[in-house]
């Protein structure tokens, strides 16, 4: 028994040293290989890195272009709001200093007289009467030749205010013959325009 382990011992001995003699074969270089050739093969492919970086670089050029476009296009669509805002300010301005300084019936308070309402603004027929109106996003009356019908008009609203005033120096023992009026337009509470007219009416004595 003591024959057979030895000779056992002995043939794994010699296994091993054929297994390290075909790993050091393997780790041998090719003929006519060296290591600058194998860097070039490892390296004949994109790496992850590589990869990263262009898409990077891609996403920074497109950006480049895009962002200036998309400025533009937000500028000029402010810049064509703002005017359509101003025009309907001038529209209901006109259409507040179309109508006679001083109430027909009397009254001097500011706002829709008895009768008046302004739902019917035909109906209001003095200037103060338009003190207090207010049109809602979307619901702006067309009056005249007003862009209410632009869908830009849909993001506006519009509201004015009447107050009557005394000059300094004025005569206090005359009527009120002098009002400030105010129209804005607004959208999503930010003014995009307002008008102010000082307003005389002629007194007769």
């Amino acid at each position: 028994m003591a024959g057979v382990a030895l000779k056992l011992a002995a043939a794994g001995r010699q296994a091993g040293k054929l297994c390290g003699q075909a790993g050091w074969l393997r780790a041998t270089p090719r003929l006519g290989e060296t290591s600058h050739s194998r860097g070039r093969l490892c390296h004949s492919g994109f790496t992850l890195v590589e990869a990263l970086l262009a898409a990077s670089l891609l996403t920074c050029v497109v950006s480049a272009v895009v962002i200036p476009f998309s400025a533009a296009a937000r500028c000029q669509q402010m810049a064509a709001r703002q005017a359509v805002a101003l025009e309907l300010a001038q529209d209901l301005m006109e259409e507040i200093l179309s109508r006679p300084f001083f109430d027909p019936n009397g009254y001097t308070t500011p706002g829709p007289d008895a009768g008046e309402s302004f739902a019917n603004r035909a109906g209001l027929d003095n200037v103060d009467d338009y003190s207090g109106l207010s049109e809602a996003a979307g619901s702006i009356h067309p009056n005249l030749q007003t862009k209410a019908a632009d869908p830009l008009a849909a993001q506006l609203a519009r509201s004015a205010q009447v107050d009557y005033i005394r000059l300094t120096g004025q005569d206090p023992n005359q009527p009120m013959n002098v009002c400030r009026v105010i129209v804005h337009v607004s959208a999503g509470g930010n003014d995009l325009a307002t008008l102010t007219r000082m307003v005389y009416g002629n007194v007769t004595n």
